[in-house]
């Protein structure tokens, strides 16, 4: 399907107008401006306050949304009413019809929740998601023609760079949140760390002794932080590497490829010069608007290489089917029982939303691992013989790669949004529902399931370890 020139360029101003939102949501942070506008849908009981300075950055970032969402508004009923018959453009549009108002109800709570950081992270997450709806959809509409009916290996990579630069976007939220941007005055290493009581950089003078690999408190979710983006940087300078290699194929990638890789050199830099510089507002400001731009342009390349067409869907069914998805729900349910009763009530929400996430994966993880290991006897059973590797639909690497790289998400959420013994132990309950039931129990005895049900006791541990930090019943 082809597209008017007038919707294309209003498809590109919707992204434009929600990734200006978006970078000024950063200057408001940086400025401390957050509360400028104490209230909400208005500013101090009116739309058009006294413009004091925090009063005139929030309102300005209340203004951009409003004309961002108008802009959105009429991209969607647009799109309704001339390209629907598009699946993938109206589904993307639907996306963002339910994103856009949902941000502007998360900013409302989180201004009459004075700012709480759990919040915070929530509204800046879904802001990244309807970017990254937005970025697809502009894709579409500039590259519409699919170049092939089947993804190679190699847009994997791209895939998980992607997944990956959405993590690293929640740690720095978790920095930010846990008050530990001023945390590290050195790069690549931490070097002298800040004095607990100073969290702003007009202390910066006054520094505790120099620990360049901490292991506890501010310093150490700071260096989480670099620690995560290491990691996830490599593989997206890969994935930059194999989208150049194949820039042939696909119209534009080569030019995102480049444009990813550099903007990735930007954000580094710009991260560095932060302690570097002393944390100068310029830097602060800076680094989450960069950041935002590179989680585009990653979503950008990931779009133009990994494009589903209906063979695709069906491997995305059989990637979801290995994970278990009715084993996995029961899991989080006695996971859930399990932090509601340490915290003695509702428990806090930043630590609920990442052990249930994280516990998803690593319940995931362990499924697929389990639907590698049982793929011969699979075979056998009428009940299994058509699970995605004994139907031969799924190769069994790509079994094993998603298993393992669902566990490595889990621990890597757990640990940094919860805590270590948590990741741990939900580590440890896919090492036994693997070796000990899969492997070993499974094929030797009949009450495999009654021993190898301790496997699914670790939930309840990993949610009441999630918020007590012990195994302790006091």
């Amino acid at each position: 399907m082809s597209f008017s020139a007038r919707y294309r360029a209003l498809v590109y101003a919707s992204l434009v107008a929600s990734f200006l939102v978006v970078v000024w949501g950063g200057v408001v942070r940086v400025t401390g401006s957050g509360l400028g506008c104490p209230d909400w849908p208005l500013c101090h009981g009116q739309f058009l306050p006294s413009l004091d300075p925090a009063t005139r950055i929030e309102w300005t970032h209340r203004f951009l949304a409003i004309a961002s969402g108008l802009t959105v508004a009429a991209m969607v009923l647009w799109t309704f009413i001339s390209y629907r018959a598009d699946r993938r453009v109206l589904w993307l549009a639907i996306g963002v019809a339910v994103l856009y108002p949902l941000q502007a109800v998360l900013g409302g709570i989180t201004v009459l929740l004075e700012l709480s950081p759990e919040w915070v992270t929530l509204h800046l997450a879904n802001a990244e998601l309807l970017l990254a709806a937005l970025t697809i959809l502009a894709v579409i509409v500039r590259w519409p023609a699919l170049a092939r009916e089947r993804a190679p290996g190699w847009t994997w990579l791209i895939l998980a760079s992607a997944i990956g630069m959405f993590v690293v976007l929640l740690s720095g939220a978790l920095v930010r949140g846990a008050n530990a941007t001023y945390a590290c005055f050195n790069w690549p290493l931490c070097g002298a760390i800040a004095l607990p009581l100073d969290q702003a950089p007009s202390h910066a003078n006054v520094i505790a002794q120099r620990i360049d690999l901490p292991t506890s408190g501010a310093p150490l979710i700071a260096m989480l932080h670099r620690y995560i983006t290491a990691i996830v940087g490599l593989a997206l300078i890969a994935a930059c590497a194999q989208a150049w290699r194949h820039r042939r194929e696909v119209p534009g990638l080569g030019g995102v490829a480049i444009a990813t890789a550099l903007i990735f050199v930007l954000q580094v830099a710009i991260g560095a010069a932060n302690p570097l510089s002393n944390f100068r507002d310029w830097a602060l400001a800076a680094h989450p608007a960069a950041a935002s731009l590179l989680w585009c342009s990653t979503v950008a390349l990931a779009a133009l290489a990994w494009r589903p067409m209906s063979g695709q869907g069906a491997v995305v069914r059989d990637l979801i089917a290995l994970t278990k998805p009715a084993i996995m729900s029961l899991l989080l349910l006695t996971a859930l029982g399990g932090m509601f009763l340490a915290a003695r009530g509702v428990p806090p929400f930043g630590i609920l939303a990442a052990t249930l996430i994280g516990g998803a994966a690593a319940s995931g993880g362990a499924s697929s691992l389990n639907h590698y290991f049982d793929r011969d006897i699979d075979e056998r059973m009428r009940r299994t013989r058509h699970r995605p590797l004994p139907a031969h639909r799924i190769s069994t690497r790509v079994a094993v790669v998603w298993g393992i790289a669902l566990n490595v998400i889990a621990f890597i959420v757990l640990a940094v949004f919860a805590n270590l013994l948590a990741a741990a132990l939900a580590l440890a309950g896919t090492i036994f529902y693997i070796l000990v039931y899969t492997v070993w129990l499974k094929r030797t005895t009949a009450q495999n399931i009654v021993i190898g049900g301790a496997a699914g006791a670790i939930p309840p541990l990993v949610g009441w370890a999630a918020i007590t930090g012990s195994l302790d019943l006091a």
